[in-house]
């Protein structure tokens, strides 16, 4: 087959294999943009596409912060670390969140996660559970899960008397 193409080539005269070289090279470069750069043009997007909804979700994280913030007041502390968590799953249960962990950690607080969370619930629920119980976010971790419009969280809590 090699001994075909070879002898086929040497009967070509000098333009003839000019033009089927040029033609092999426009052929290598349309297969390496087919094959190379297009697959690379679309991880961009999609990765450009990651970024803004990442964006998005921490425009919605920082705007539950600033409504907790403003509703700041601490007018019932949870009386200890039993009372802490029992006031945060309580009100999380209350405000329909579901608890997958509940544990404490060092200094009084408790580690919480939750799963596929509705966003306006979970800063809602925070909030209130500064205002009421005096307890604080001293660590979150808040991601969108394969439902986009629900979050996961990891979080740590601190305050309420215990900490």
């Amino acid at each position: 087959m090699i001994s075909i193409a070879r002898d086929w080539i040497e009967g070509l005269s000098g333009g003839e294999r000019l033009l089927i070289t040029a033609a092999a090279a426009l052929a290598v470069i349309l297969a390496a943009t087919v094959f190379a750069l297009a697959p690379l043009r679309e991880a961009r997007s999609d990765a450009r596409l990651a970024y803004e909804d990442s964006a998005s979700l921490l425009s919605e994280v920082r705007a539950g912060v600033a409504q907790a913030a403003s509703q700041r007041g601490r007018n019932a502390p949870a009386d200890a670390a039993g009372g802490a968590r029992a006031a945060a799953t309580s009100t999380a249960i209350a405000r329909g969140l579901s608890i997958a962990r509940v544990s404490p950690v060092d200094r009084g607080g408790l580690s919480m996660r939750l799963e596929a969370a509705d966003p306006e619930a979970l800063y809602a629920w925070l909030a209130e559970l500064d205002a009421r119980y005096g307890i604080e976010v001293r660590r979150a971790s808040i991601r969108r899960n394969a439902a986009a419009e629900r979050v996961e969280a990891d979080l740590v809590l601190s305050g309420g008397g215990g900490s």
